[in-house]
């Protein structure tokens, strides 16, 4: 029987297993490390992926055990969503918190470029915080900046009037401890790049 999964905010992985009325608690650096501890973990072939809840079911119940190889999202997803999903679903990312069924935050590295990304998804419409000192504690020395230039890819809110796919903002010179609230949109998603410098 496979465990129950749950993201921690430390970036592990928690997965519970129940035998025998006994519970059994291991964690995962990753989600293939997990993966690697099943026999059945051999990436299968596209998957469906009509809306943000099924998304979020792949990333908690099947991707530690049966990865994906591609992907086919619904059309209910939005702009943002896809680009997010397109970051979490990739390689070397690193989970920071979700919520089975309601929505999932994690970040990948990109020393080359002196940034890392930060993905989050959701199912349903709802605020989510990010607090950049959380990572920054996680990033290895060089990516350690006092200041950061952000770029958000967001769903549209009905400040942002109709018609448009995704907004794209900028925001330079922001504080290593800054804290951001983001407003997710149904079946919506965010991506920001935060690229480091000194000075």
């Amino acid at each position: 029987m496979r465990p129950v999964v749950r993201y921690l905010p430390s970036g592990c992985l928690a997965a519970v297993s129940l035998d025998g009325g006994e519970a059994s608690l291991r964690l995962f650096d990753s989600p293939q490390e997990l993966a690697n501890t099943h026999a059945e973990a051999a990436p299968s072939g596209e998957m469906k992926l009509p809306d943000g809840a099924s998304a979020l079911a792949y990333f908690f119940s099947v991707a530690p055990f049966e990865p994906a190889v591609s992907f086919a999202l619904g059309a209910s997803v939005t702009p943002a969503f896809r680009s997010a999903f397109a970051l979490l679903s990739g390689g070397g990312i690193r989970f920071l918190r979700g919520e089975f069924g309601a929505f999932l935050m994690g970040f990948a590295e990109d020393a080359a470029a002196g940034a890392f990304r930060v993905a989050c998804i959701t199912a349903a419409p709802r605020m989510l915080t990010v607090r950049l000192e959380d990572i920054w504690l996680a990033l290895p020395e060089q990516l350690r900046f006092p200041f950061y230039d952000l770029t958000l890819t967001r769903d549209p809110n009905r400040l942002d009037g109709t018609g448009l796919g995704v907004v794209t903002e900028t925001f330079p010179r922001q504080p290593g401890n800054l804290r951001l609230f983001l407003e997710l949109a149904r079946n919506g998603g965010v991506l920001l790049e935060a690229r480091g410098y000194n000075g």
